[in-house]
């Protein structure tokens, strides 16, 4: 992850699809880079919708990943109203088709390219919900603390998963279509220097 500053507070990092812009934020005492929102896949709308994801195109200027993304779209837990306990795990964040995005919680690294000593383990964090509900956004999964107390990349994601209540057609195509999150970590997401 090569990184620059707009300025001291605004890191700038370059993706193998461009470069996006995202935050430093103060935890624990210290400081560390977040980029919330970077997307992996062109939103699974239109015609594209029902279809396995597909990999970002290429882009050209900065792309803004300072906010947390938009929520798949999922049915809400309404069971209990008012009990935090339950609405804790609603979408915090409006639902939307187009919500294929990372999140990414990184130490500041004191010099623009990370040096081979700056290599730090890489936490991948899936949320659970079985295949039903979830979101990255949620403020139990951020990943600032974790981060900055472990020294380590803290990565999330969206991913895509009730097809709008066509539980035949989730359930034929849900291991197909998630599958590409498995490729796209495996084979396309290149974490250089352990971020």
């Amino acid at each position: 992850m090569n990184s620059s500053f707009a300025n001291e507070n605004e890191p700038i990092i370059t993706t193998k699809y461009g470069k996006v812009r995202g935050n430093v934020l103060n935890v624990l005492d210290g400081q560390l880079q977040a980029f919330r929102g970077i997307p992996y896949a062109k939103p699974p709308s239109e015609n594209r919708r029902f279809k396995p994801p597909e990999p970002m195109d290429k882009w050209n200027d900065v792309r803004n990943a300072q906010s947390l993304p938009n929520s798949c779209y999922q049915l809400r837990d309404d069971m209990f109203p008012g009990f935090e306990g339950a609405e804790m795990w609603n979408p915090n964040t409006p639902v939307s088709e187009d919500c294929l995005y990372l999140n990414v919680w990184a130490p500041l690294f004191k010099t623009p390219t990370p040096r081979p000593e700056d290599r730090v383990p890489v936490l991948v964090w899936i949320y659970g919900g079985a295949f039903m509900s979830g979101t990255s956004t949620l403020d139990i999964y951020q990943g600032h603390f974790l981060c900055k107390s472990q020294n380590v990349v803290v990565v999330s994601m969206n991913y895509s998963f009730h097809c709008f209540q066509r539980k035949i057609l989730c359930q034929q195509n849900q291991v197909f279509h998630n599958s590409f999150l498995t490729h796209l970590f495996r084979h396309e997401c290149h974490l250089e220097h352990g971020s």
